[in-house]
Order: structure tokens, then C-alpha cells, then sequence
């Protein structure tokens, strides 16, 4: 691996059944030294890894500012890859428990804060042990569909958004992200609306009297693009519009590629129930993790 390549690492011995693995956390300079490095690790799980493959993708095109690059690597390769965004987010995903808590010590020793720890369920865990000063914010499952199952749809239309839906679509948005407990700000919201509008991702149901569901399509990889932003208008909800908006957008994906995914909270079933009556299945279960204030 060339040394250009290279940040700054920090080596760690794990003794797992009395055998030494020599782990080494790494920190890469740029998007697209991170992903000829990691790229094949994600790649072996392209539905479960989405989130970070595609955002790591994207970033490899168009930089984003105060985006660092880590990984965990030993003899056969990359134990572990993770994004950290300026906001102190990290996005990560591990094989093992031990590449993960190498991940959370090298963060603490080199000094990055780390807010929010978002990744499959055991890696977040022991990260936010082995990092410490974390508590559980709450679950999601990831889930894919490949083949959808008929349903008597709703009435209306499908649409793209456009920029004449942005102001009623960022009330929705910010709606949206309070129902759900995230913490992104007003103006990551509306910056992140705007760029699903402007790149044709944003779409939505409308009746008679106007929009009364929207969701997005973004996340593309190779196989597979994730939908997200599902949101309902209160005075229109238990009427079948989200499900048959969803169900619409999926089929727009498999046009296109081989699995449509998206992330429901756990802890809703009534959502998970209505995606599993969509097609989708339950892929993985991933957990967020905050930092105590």
C-alpha cells in the first residue's frame, strides 16, 4: 500500500483465542485512496453496506467538506470502514468486534469528538462501550425488496417533486425528522430536499387536493438505490397513500436495478408491516448510538 496513501495510523495487537491479530486503524487522506481500499469489503455486502457504499461513491465524485476516512486493517485485509462527517456522525461498518473497538480506541486517542455512532447493531455496540460515553438512541432495520407483491392502490398520482412543492415538502421534511428523533438541523434538511429535487430524486402522491405523501430515491450502487424520506401529511394518513407511493417508487427502482432498500425504525411495526406487505424483507438490524451531554 503506498505511504501517500496513508493519514496517520496507529497499530493494536488483539489477542482472540489465544491467536495475535496485528490490527491496523488507518486514516485516508481522500475518498478515492479510502475506496480502493475498503471498496471490496462493502462490495461482499452491497444491500447491508448501502449507506456507507453509497455515500462513499458519491463522495469520490464531488468532495464534501470535513468528511475523514478511517479503517481497520490486518494480514488479509479491511476489518472495518467508516465515515466521520464535521457534525461528529460516524457511519461505520466492521466484520468482527475486535476491528470495531480498534476503530473506537484509535478515534478517542487521535482526539476526534464523535456525537453519533450509526451502524449494525454489535458493531455500534462495541464501539459505544469501547469509546465510552454513549447511550442508545434507538434501532433500525434495513430492508430490501426484490420482488414486489400486488396491492389495491390508493387513489391519486405519481409524480416528481419540483421546486413549486419545495416550501410544503421542507415542513414535511422537518416534520419527518422530528417524528423519527434525528438531529438534522433546518438547513441540512432543506439543503438535503433541495438536492433530492434537483437531481429528480424527490417524488410524490398526489390527489385531487394536492400532495399528500412524499419519499425519495437516492443511495444508488451498482445493485441497488435506497428509498427514504417517507412521510405522510397528518390530515391524510391510514388511507394507503405512503404505501401505495412506496410501492410505485419501488417498482420505478427494480426498473433499474436488482433491489430497492430502505430503513424503518424498529420500533415501529406498523411501518415494517407495511414494507414487509410491499415485498421487502429484513436485512439487518442497526443501531444509533449519542453521545451523553
Amino acid at each position: 500500500m503506498p505511504r501517500s496513501y496513508l493519514k496517520n495510523r496507529s497499530l493494536t495487537l488483539v489477542d482472540s483465542a489465544q491467536t495475535i491479530l496485528v490490527m491496523l486503524a488507518i486514516e485516508y487522506p481522500h475518498a478515492v485512496s479510502f475506496f480502493e481500499r475498503v471498496g471490496p469489503l462493502l462490495k461482499k455486502r452491497e444491500f447491508e453496506n448501502n449507506l456507507l457504499l453509497s455515500s462513499l461513491l458519491s463522495l469520490t465524485k464531488q468532495s464534501a467538506q470535513g468528511v475523514r476516512f478511517f479503517a481497520v486493517d490486518n494480514e488479509p485485509g479491511p476489518q472495518a470502514a467508516s465515515l466521520l462527517t464535521n457534525q461528529g456522525r460516524l457511519v461505520a461498518v466492521a466484520s468482527n468486534g475486535e476491528a470495531s473497538a480498534v476503530l473506537a480506541r484509535h478515534l478517542a486517542s487521535q482526539g476526534h469528538k464523535v456525537n453519533i455512532v450509526f451502524a449494525p447493531r454489535e458493531t455500534a455496540a462495541t464501539f459505544a462501550d469501547t469509546y465510552e460515553g454513549f447511550e442508545h438512541h434507538g434501532d433500525q432495520v434495513l430492508m430490501k425488496c426484490e420482488r414486489l407483491q400486488p396491492i389495491v392502490p390508493s387513489e391519486g398520482i405519481f409524480r416528481l417533486a419540483t421546486m413549486k412543492d419545495f416550501v410544503l415538502l421542507t415542513s414535511w421534511a422537518r416534520a419527518f425528522v422530528k417524528e423519527c428523533r434525528l438531529n438534522d438541523s433546518p438547513k441540512e434538511v432543506e439543503d438535503t430536499l433541495r438536492k433530492f429535487i434537483e437531481c429528480r430524486q424527490a417524488f410524490v402522491w398526489e390527489t385531487e387536493k394536492g400532495p399528500v405523501a412524499m419519499a425519495a430515491c437516492g443511495g444508488p450502487t451498482d445493485k441497488a438505490a435506497r428509498i427514504s424520506f417517507v412521510y405522510t401529511s397528518p390530515r391524510a394518513r391510514k388511507r394507503g397513500y405512503a404505501q401505495t407511493l412506496v410501492h410505485r417508487l419501488t417498482y420505478k427502482v427494480l426498473k433499474e436495478k436488482k433491489a430497492a432498500v430502505l430503513f424503518a425504525d424498529a420500533a415501529n411495526k406498523t411501518s415494517v408491516s407495511l414494507y414487509r406487505r410491499l415485498g421487502y424483507e429484513v436485512l439487518q438490524e442497526f443501531s444509533e448510538f449519542r453521545a451523553r451531554v
